[in-house]
């Protein structure tokens, strides 16, 4: 039986929605999956034709509290509710691990470095064989993440064999340190195929109408959430530039901001300026990010460090032009000047030379959206991950 461990499942965020994505690939290969997460996700009852399995649930809050004390006129002392909380805690604890120890699993899955820590504070004593699942590069772990390159590396070797979801993720972390005591597994992303499919059944024009956006603009849609390693600010600062190279250009930013950042707060200011205000919209969460992507003339991702985006994946199925730093994986799917367009994160010049290039050219452009669609269905669909993972247990299970 497999134990899988993923804390949110419903989340629109990428480790979210990739988490999902897992989940169906081992459905697809074992009959036997147990999740350990918070919230229960709804899923299809079959994939390429293929009927899935069902999982069996494990719901574990990470907090753990106690039941509210009956409301009494005497106090109760400050030291004897701590020490309730921890009696509570504890056998809250003994009962997970017990309820888990029930079954011998092979493997323990855990959904990245998120949902490490998560396990370890449901069930830190589960015995098994495990594997993480690498989401990260070595730059996501730069300031201002409290987490270090050297705490992931000690995560990292808790862990019998690690799954990393891009190549040149998996060179950079090896390059690092000596991984050589773990078994290493190379299962890029996919993405949701069949919204996708759903999508596409209806003209881009009428996409356009459904979201009242106007015909007569040069749509760009940047789909992350806003804060530093994303890199929006980079967009805010050379918009000047862009419309001049593409006077009728709007942009869109998609994605859930940290109000209590002052990067944050300082970016909304920004795009509220006099300059910006008629040309740049904030819309916050979108649930249907994926249409925005489908009517946007060009996807913008200007981060400063990504493994295998899921948006970039949506992108190229859908046939959207991508602009894209030049870093980690992001490579992997963009190939400069044939499938999209890179730069370099911290030259803003660079972004407005790729959008020069995109806007002078745009048969061309969508004869590399036309590579980039063919790209995605030969070497990152849905049923080449199933082929990975059902290859990843069958070996796990082999040197077992």
């Amino acid at each position: 039986m497999i134990l899988y461990v993923s804390k949110n499942l419903t989340h629109l965020s990428g480790l979210s929605q990739a988490g999902q994505d897992i989940l169906i690939a081992l459905l697809a290969t074992e009959d036997r999956v147990k999740v350990v997460t918070e919230t229960k996700c709804s899923l299809p009852q079959e994939v390429n034709n293929q009927v899935l399995s069902s999982p069996q649930w494990i719901v574990f809050k990470e907090k753990i509290y106690p039941p509210k004390p009956i409301k009494r006129k005497l106090q109760i002392p400050i030291f004897l509710i701590q020490s309730i909380k921890k009696k509570y805690s504890e056998i809250t604890q003994a009962k997970r691990q017990q309820q888990l120890q029930k079954y011998d699993y092979s493997p323990i899955i855990v959904n990245g470095f998120t949902n490490h820590r998560f396990l370890e504070n449901v069930a830190p004593k589960i015995k098994g064989k495990k594997v993480i699942i690498i989401h990260e590069s070595p730059r996501h772990f730069l300031p201002p993440n409290t987490y270090t390159v050297n705490d992931a590396l000690q995560i990292m070797n808790q862990y019998d064999s690690l799954i990393f979801v891009s190549s040149r993720c998996r060179d950079e972390w090896s390059s690092l340190a000596d991984l050589s005591n773990q078994r290493i597994y190379y299962i890029p992303n996919c993405c949701k195929e069949d919204e996708i499919h759903k999508i596409t059944l209806v003209e881009k024009a009428e996409i356009k109408q459904k979201l009242r956006l106007a015909t007569d603009q040069f749509l760009a849609v940047c789909v992350a959430s806003l804060q530093p390693r994303k890199n929006q600010k980079i967009l805010l600062d050379v918009f000047p530039q862009l419309k001049t190279i593409m006077p009728n250009l709007k942009l869109f930013l998609i994605g859930p901001i940290s109000l209590d950042s002052f990067w944050g707060k300082s970016l909304l200011e920004q795009i509220k300026s006099k300059e910006l205000s008629e040309h740049i919209e904030y819309l916050g969460t979108r649930d249907n990010a994926k249409e925005f992507i489908y009517a946007a003339d060009v996807l913008l991702l200007p981060s400063l460090a990504e493994a295998m985006p899921c948006v970039i994946l949506e992108a190229m199925a859908l046939k959207t032009p991508v602009i894209a730093s030049n870093v980690d994986g992001i490579s992997e799917l963009i190939q400069n000047n044939h499938t999209g367009f890179l730069f370099s994160p911290k030259e803003p010049q660079s972004l407005v030379e790729s959008f020069k290039k995109m806007a002078n050219d745009l048969d061309q452009t969508k004869k590399y959206t036309e590579y980039a669609y063919e790209k995605y269905w030969t070497q990152f669909s849905r049923l080449k991950q199933i082929e990975r993972y059902a290859q990843f247990i069958a070996n796990f299970t082999k040197n077992s």
